[in-house]
């Protein structure tokens, strides 16, 4: 199967290609998604000589993260899906994390993974060591984070500096594009699939541009 899966839910643009049995990736720090996501896939397609057309299902993180980034990924997989009649996999970053360290823990506690949300607040969610959720995606301050991470496996991003600096014995890691295409091959097996009329973002909270829209008593649609 050849999957075109991307990740524009942070500051680092991933684009993970899985064509003819074999995976190739692009990774760009401090770029503009809005700009440079279209030529780095045109760029992996055509040093492999592949074609868009060639892709069998489509990846993308739908959050929690940049809400500008994950807007720009949707919009751009909805495109390819709906003119190709392909399907996606949504991704949401917090599962991503947790089973990109199931491998790590074997101690059986579930793990608690955890993002840097802004605000002084953190996005939470906890998997049990099959990738089940047990808490949904939601966002907590540190200390309710930290009430309810007691005890339990902890994985946060690398770059992660809130949590970093708030929580101890953590799993930091970066964004490896192999478990995330790894990941995508599971939910298709499991049908977790959506085409280009229901995938949706997953907005945890508002943007800051929100809140200070309903501070100065104007309506949002969000």
């Amino acid at each position: 199967m050849n999957i075109l899966a991307i990740n524009t839910a942070e500051n680092t643009l991933c684009i993970a290609l899985k064509y003819k049995g074999k995976l190739y990736e692009i990774k760009e720090n401090n770029v503009q998604h809005s700009i440079s996501l279209i030529t780095a896939i045109d760029k992996l397609l055509k040093a492999i000589n592949a074609k868009l057309n060639e892709m069998d299902l489509f990846g993308v993180v739908v959050g929690p993260g940049s809400f500008t980034g994950i807007r720009i990924g949707l919009a751009t997989v909805k495109a390819f899906a709906y003119a190709l009649n392909k399907n996606i996999v949504g991704v949401n970053s917090l599962e991503y994390y947790a089973y990109n360290s199931l491998s790590d823990f074997t101690n059986g506690k579930n793990i608690v993974s955890m993002l840097d949300a802004g605000s002084g607040l953190i996005y939470f969610a906890e998997y049990d060591n099959s990738l089940k959720e047990i808490v949904a995606p939601t966002a907590y301050t540190i200390e309710e984070a930290k009430k309810f991470s007691s005890g339990k496996n902890i994985v946060v991003q690398t770059l992660d500096k809130l949590c970093n600096a708030e929580f101890t014995n953590v799993n930091a890691i970066e964004f490896n594009n192999s478990k995330y295409i790894e990941l995508i091959e599971k939910k298709a097996k499991l049908n977790c699939i959506n085409t280009s009329k229901n995938i949706m973002p997953l907005y945890i909270r508002l943007s800051q541009a929100e809140n200070d829209l309903i501070k100065k008593g104007k309506k949002t649609n969000v």
